[in-house]
């Protein structure tokens, strides 16, 4: 009678142990890996440019929905990254205009807030599906 219930709590802790060990896993290569040059960039100049958050934001925001099992949400993330890019292309544009109408001014950088709150978003997103996927459901990193 020991004998089982010590394999059925070791079973158990395992299960769990896998659950966590494969959300933290997913976590990583989801959101760590595709956001560390903008942690490396911080790291090496001080500050994150405003083009690496867009050029980050367009690509993080579209893989996010493309790794989803969600078709919503694959939508919503493709939209938004449509969205992301359009923004950034007014920007450069704004930025260009300053350029030929005061020649000799800085023209203001580019307003990265729109591509950082994406991200976060989409990182959020990204944790809630991938805790569903992992936690609850008890699905292994690589079959997902």
């Amino acid at each position: 009678m020991k004998a089982s219930l010590a394999r059925a709590a070791l079973a158990n802790a395992k299960t769990v142990g896998g659950r966590l060990g494969n959300f933290v896993v997913s976590v990583a290569c989801g959101i760590g890996v595709p956001l560390a040059p903008l942690e490396a960039e911080r790291w090496v100049k001080g500050d994150i440019d405003p083009v690496s958050w867009f050029a980050t934001g367009v690509t993080y925001v579209a893989a996010i929905g493309l790794v989803s099992s969600s078709s919503a949400i694959l939508i919503v993330s493709l939209l938004g990254a449509a969205a992301l890019a359009f923004v950034y292309g007014v920007n450069m544009e704004m930025i260009f205009a300053a350029l030929h109408e005061h020649p000799p001014h800085q023209p203001p950088p580019p307003d990265a807030s729109l591509a950082r709150v994406a991200i976060e978003v989409m990182s959020v997103i990204y944790l809630a599906e991938r805790s569903l996927i992992h936690l609850i459901d008890n699905k292994p990193f690589l079959e997902v």
